[in-house]
């Protein structure tokens, strides 16, 4: 039985690492919004934000992992959203590689960078309804007019042309909220 355990023991002194390097990791957030038609970070609304992040990827944590979504918001053409969602997470990605590899602490090499799964990324048009996950009837006051179409049933097209009488009617819809749904988001995950 002793020696069973003499045997076990260096397993799971490995796993007992796992186990407290994992409790030790920490995931930072940062979302970049964006206005209409636009990718570039020089235009991002929330410039405090690109700093934060570009603070973070120059620091000396050991960095695990990194997800970028992107995203665009529905109103215009769903060809030229999807481009935008894939320009916006294209330009963040080259911002993550370039500040990993030129950090003046533990710089990456390039296949420590490359490597599969450290960077995953996705991009994506948002659906209309997902400004019903942002929203409240509290903030926004034409919140049972806009839910009522966006979840009744019928063409895409029909619910488009009530859409744009909303837009009309509440412009904070357009100016405050749409740029919720523009944005890129990058996870880091280090210790």
């Amino acid at each position: 039985f002793s020696s069973f355990s003499r045997l076990l023991e260096p397993t799971l002194e490995i796993m007992d690492l796992d186990y407290e390097k994992e409790k030790l990791c920490v995931k930072e957030t940062y979302r970049i919004l964006y206005p209409a038609n636009q990718f570039d970070l020089s235009y991002g609304l929330n410039q405090g934000t690109i700093s934060n992040l570009m603070a973070s990827l120059r620091s000396s944590k050991e960095i695990l992992e990194i997800q970028i979504t992107s995203s665009a918001s529905p109103d215009g053409e769903s060809k030229d959203n999807e481009n935008l969602a894939f320009k916006r997470m294209e330009s963040i990605h080259k911002l993550v590689v370039r500040e990993l590899m030129t950090r003046a602490v533990n710089p990456m090499t390039s296949s420590e960078v490359f490597a599969q799964g450290f960077i995953s990324s996705q991009w994506n048009e948002q659906p209309w309804d997902s400004l019903l996950n942002i929203l409240t009837p509290k903030q926004f006051k034409g919140y049972t007019k806009l839910k009522e179409i966006l979840t009744a049933d019928g063409p895409v097209g029909s619910k488009k042309e009530k859409l744009e009488k909303i837009l009309r009617d509440y412009p904070a819809l357009r100016d405050t909220y749409f740029p919720m749904l523009r944005n890129c988001t990058v996870e880091i995950l280090s210790t």
